[in-house]
């Protein structure tokens, strides 16, 4: 059986319009391609978004790193915390917003800081003041622990569509002392969304 064709009349320019009965233009071809207005897809099956456009600051993609072990560190430039996400963004032009949760607290050190961040592979994000993104501060006077939860969050522009790794990282002011999370097996998350330039 023979294919049935239709196509606008010959000459660049012209198009084919399928109206509703409005009069309103539901398809319009071009010399390359067509354009659909005002029409409902019912259940549509996309198998790609790949090569969809989607609104700026539309999330795109979600995806979310736990951990629940007690740990420390010591160190006095910044170490992982072993709670990360990997996420491959679709598109150059995209954001990464990152959330970092943890329950957070300092051994009896006296005027001890400890110091939280986010990392994206091996780039601090919070390097502009050497700080990274919040801390627990221990006043003068040793003996007393200081326990508190540490939220931070940061949007990145990495302009890559390959995949990243973010993490949450802290150190200590004093090698001597030592900063915990995940305090007594409590859950810590990190959530990464992609949203769109």
């Amino acid at each position: 059986m023979g294919n049935l064709i239709i196509k606008g009349k010959g000459g660049a320019g012209n198009k084919l319009i399928l109206q509703d009965q409005a009069g309103g233009a539901v398809l319009t071809t071009a010399d390359s391609g067509a354009s659909i207005a005002n029409a409902t897809l019912v259940t549509p099956t996309i198998a790609s978004m790949a090569n969809c456009t989607f609104p700026a600051g539309h999330i795109l993609q979600v995806v979310n790193g736990t951990a629940q072990s007690e740990a420390y560190t010591q160190s006095t430039t910044f170490a992982t915390m072993s709670l990360t996400a990997a996420i491959t963004p679709i598109a150059t032009s995209s954001k990464i917003f990152i959330i970092c949760n943890t329950s957070g607290y300092n051994d009896s050190g006296n005027t001890q800081v400890s110091y939280y961040t986010i990392y994206r592979n091996s780039t601090d994000l919070g390097a502009s003041n050497n700080n990274g993104f919040a801390d627990i501060h221990q006043g003068s006077g040793g003996g007393h622990d200081v326990g508190t939860n540490i939220c931070i969050s940061t949007l990145d522009s990495p302009s890559t569509t390959s995949a990243i790794t973010y993490g949450m990282y802290a150190r200590v002011n004093n090698a001597s002392y030592k900063t915990y999370w995940s305090m007594n097996g409590s859950k810590s998350d990190i959530t990464v969304m992609e949203v769109a330039g």
